[in-house]
C-alpha cells in the first residue's frame, strides 16, 4: 500500500525469494521449466507419469497429480513426493535410525538385490580394484563390523565432500585471482529499484572471505536456501526411485544425484 512503502531490505527479500524459485524450477519439478527466448512466457512440461518402486506411494502420488489442471500438476507432484518423503521417515521400519546415520542400525531393507559393498569384505574388494598400490587401509576401523546402511552412508559422504572441496578448491583459486561474471548481481528488478551491485563490485572487496561478507544478505540467504533445497532434493526417496535409484542406505549407489 502508498501508506506503507516497503524498505530496501523488504525488496531485497522479495527479489530474493523470486530469483530462489526461478533457479529452483527446474531441479524441483519432475519435467523442469525449458529454456525460452528472454522476455517469453514459458509453460511447464509434465511427463505423463512417474515410476517408483513403491507402486503404493506412486498410485497415492498420480491420484493427486492426475486430478490437478494441467498448470499445476508439476507444483503438485513436487509437494506429494515430498510428503511421502515426510511419511517415510517418520515411518518407523522404512524412516532413518532415531539416532540416524552413521548409526544406523541394520534393517536389511534394499540389500537383497544390491550389488553395493555391504560388509568388510566387498570394501576391501573394491578398494583393491580401485587402487592396487595402496589396498584397504581403513586405520580407524569404520568398516568393521559396520551395518551394510553405515558403509552406505560413510562411502556417501565422502563422494559428496570430495565434490565440493574440488569444487571450492577451483572456485577458491578463480575468486583470488579476480574472475567473475561480467554483469550485474543486483539492481532494478520485476519494478524494483535497488542498489546497483555488480559481480565486479565483489570481486573487488578482496579475497573469497572478503567477496562473501561484501554480498548482500538476500544473495547469501539465496545461495544458503539453493544449497538446502537440493541437499533435500537429492535425499528424497521418490525422487532417485523416478531415476531407478534406490537411496543409499537402502542399497542403492553412493555419490548418485536424481
Amino acid at each position: 500500500p502508498a501508506s506503507h512503502p516497503s524498505t530496501p531490505l523488504q525488496l531485497a527479500l522479495r527479489r530474493s525469494l523470486i530469483m530462489l524459485s526461478t533457479i529452483a524450477t527446474p531441479f524441483a519439478l519432475n519435467a523442469g521449466m525449458p529454456m525460452a527466448n528472454a522476455g517469453r512466457v514459458v509453460s511447464p512440461v509434465m511427463k505423463a507419469n512417474i515410476v517408483l518402486a513403491d507402486k503404493e506411494a506412486e498410485a497415492r502420488i498420480m491420484a493427486i497429480v492426475d486430478a490437478e489442471p494441467g498448470k499445476t500438476k508439476s507444483a503438485a507432484m513436487c509437494s506429494r513426493m515430498a510428503a511421502e518423503n515426510l511419511d517415510r521417515i517418520r515411518d518407523e521400519e522404512l524412516g532413518c535410525a532415531a539416532m540416524g546415520p552413521p548409526f544406523t542400525m541394520p534393517t536389511g531393507l534394499g540389500w537383497d538385490t544390491s550389488t553395493e559393498p555391504k560388509n568388510q569384505e566387498d570394501m576391501v574388494a573394491l578398494a583393491k580394484r580401485l587402487n592396487p598400490v595402496v589396498g584397504f587401509w581403513d586405520p580407524l576401523g569404520i568398516v568393521d563390523d559396520a551395518s551394510p546402511e553405515t558403509i552406505g552412508w560413510f562411502r556417501h559422504a565422502e563422494i559428496k565432500h570430495g565434490r565440493v572441496a574440488m569444487a571450492g578448491f577451483v572456485g577458491y583459486c578463480l575468486q583470488s585471482n579476480g574472475v567473475h561474471f561480467p554483469w550485474g548481481i543486483q539492481g532494478q528488478f520485476a519494478g524494483y529499484d535497488l542498489p546497483a551491485v555488480s559481480f565486479g563490485d565483489i570481486a573487488a572487496a578482496g579475497g573469497p572471505a572478503d567477496q562473501w561478507d561484501a554480498l548482500p544478505t538476500a544473495g547469501k540467504a539465496q545461495i544458503l536456501l539453493v544449497i538446502g533445497f537440493l541437499e533435500m532434493y537429492g535425499e528424497t526417496s521418490a525422487a532417485l526411485e523416478m531415476d531407478g535409484q534406490k537411496h543409499y542406505v537402502r542399497g542403492g549407489k553412493p555419490g548418485y544425484y536424481p
